[in-house]
């Protein structure tokens, strides 16, 4: 048994080598930050974890819709994620006041993050989403030099689009321009 700070702890230390399954109930309020250390992570085959529905469903999302998002790219270009099972407030005790969703994340063989590390694709991400009523043109300059992104964005995709626009293919194309 290890114990400590999943948010600190060096994977290799919780779980030493390759094919790993991961079957947890994470805490709400850090499963978010958990799974994104997990995601990059080859050590991990599949991982089986609840959320709040609301988080799954932001996991699970589809491009040009509402939930489609940061998380939503990541947890896709990682791995092959499906909600498995919903699970009402009244299955627990004491009853939250949320409903739970488990989502099921099966490793991608290759990530699709394009020939960029997983930190870098990340940062494009994150920065596409910062401010989801922009334009990428727009959003991507709080990580990126201005001339820098719209030279990638008129390369690749087109300035005028908003982030959730994009399909999971777009972004490791984008990231691999703005490299």
């Amino acid at each position: 048994m290890v114990q400590g700070d999943a948010l600190k702890l060096p994977m290799a230390a919780l779980a030493p080598g390759a094919g790993w399954t991961v079957c947890a109930n994470l805490p709400y309020n850090v499963g978010t930050p958990i799974l994104l250390r997990m995601l990059p992570e080859r050590r991990f085959d599949r991982l089986v974890l609840m959320f709040q529905l609301e988080v799954a469903q932001r996991i699970t999302a589809q491009p040009s819709t509402k939930a489609w998002s940061s998380l939503s790219v990541m947890a896709q270009a990682f791995t092959r994620p499906w909600l498995a099972l919903t699970l009402p407030p009244e299955a627990f005790h004491p009853r939250p006041r949320i409903q739970s969703g488990v989502v099921v994340f099966e490793r991608r063989e290759q990530p699709l993050v394009g020939s960029v590390g997983a930190e870098f694709f990340e940062k494009v991400v994150r920065a596409g989403f910062s401010q989801r009523r922009k334009t990428l043109r727009n959003s991507l300059t709080t990580a990126f030099d201005k001339a820098r992104a719209a030279q990638a964005l008129d390369a690749t995709v087109g300035g005028g689009k908003r982030a959730e626009q994009l399909q999971l293919e777009d972004w490791a194309v984008l990231a691999e321009a703005l490299a």
